[in-house]
């Protein structure tokens, strides 16, 4: 049976998780928000201004993982596409 091409892509993804501040380094941050791509406002706001593309079959149930640096305040994403 051939593999279908949505399968394909989401092993292709692949997460990583910051271990430091993109900004300065420093490795302290607290959490601003959690979620996954498979929310519906997520999914609703990256359909409406983002991608034309259906992210919902290339991100599924991936979290998203807001956090702020505690030494300088940026406000990042902990997990990124690699």
């Amino acid at each position: 049976m051939p593999m279908d091409v949505t399968s394909a892509r989401l092993r292709r993804l692949d997460f990583v998780t910051r271990t430091a501040c993109p900004g300065c380094g420093a490795t302290g941050a607290h959490p601003l928000w959690s979620g996954r791509f498979s929310d519906v406002d997520v999914a609703d706001h990256l359909a409406q201004f983002h991608y034309s593309a259906d992210l919902s079959a290339e991100l599924g149930d991936q979290p998203i993982d807001l956090v702020a640096c505690t030494a300088c305040g940026l406000a990042y994403h902990r997990l990124i596409l690699s």
